[in-house]
């Protein structure tokens, strides 16, 4: 007589589907490790591996785990090895508490713009221009989605978004923003008519 009725087979199938299922992680959980005796740091040095590989300069995280000469410390710090757009290795030093990231060698010099870059300077325009344009009526965006970066100019991008908008006596006004950003420096967007 078997063990199992029918439906605890179906049950048990699942669960065992279930469990095998991977978590989809930006972070390879493969890369990450620690000695057992630290297991309950495996929710922060996950985040910290995320944040880091989050970070312009870090185009794939290699690996991640405790720092050693930290280990017997207050508020041990985890070591992540990154690699960047040009395929160089690094190390990072990260915070186990505060997720503060330091580079114990040379930070990695960043002379191009990735993807990841410009999708954070986009963000960084939209919410410049969601703030001064706020007291704006009737304004209605011209330009759908991101627009294309213009990089011509070397270390430099500029995105340009157009939109109009009304007086308060229901004029038309024509606007052009221009969203401008370095490799060392933040995004910068100013407004002024459109020709």
């Amino acid at each position: 007589m078997p063990i199992f009725t029918a439906p605890w087979r179906k049950l048990s199938l699942f669960l065992v589907l279930l469990v095998a299922t991977p978590t989809s992680w930006a972070v390879n959980d493969l890369d990450l490790w620690l000695p057992s005796s630290m297991r309950d740091l495996m929710p922060q040095l996950r985040k910290a591996a995320l944040a880091v590989e989050a970070t312009e300069e870090c185009s794939k995280l290699m690996q991640a785990g405790l720092y050693e000469p930290s280990r017997k410390a207050e508020v041990p710090k985890f070591r992540m090895l990154c690699r960047d757009a040009n395929r160089r290795s690094y190390a990072v030093l990260v915070n186990s508490q505060s997720l503060e990231i330091t580079y114990p060698g040379r930070k990695p010099e960043v002379t191009t713009f990735n993807k990841k870059m410009v999708a954070s300077i986009w963000r960084n325009c939209q919410q410049q221009l969601q703030q001064k344009t706020k007291f704006m009526n009737d304004m209605v965006l011209l330009t759908k989605g991101m627009p294309k970066p213009d990089t011509s100019e070397p270390g430099a991008l500029t995105m340009l978004v157009d939109f109009d908008a009304k007086t308060m006596q229901g004029k038309p006004l024509r606007y052009r923003a221009t969203c401008f950003a370095t490799l060392d420096k933040p995004a910068r967007l100013t407004i002024k008519g459109r020709p």
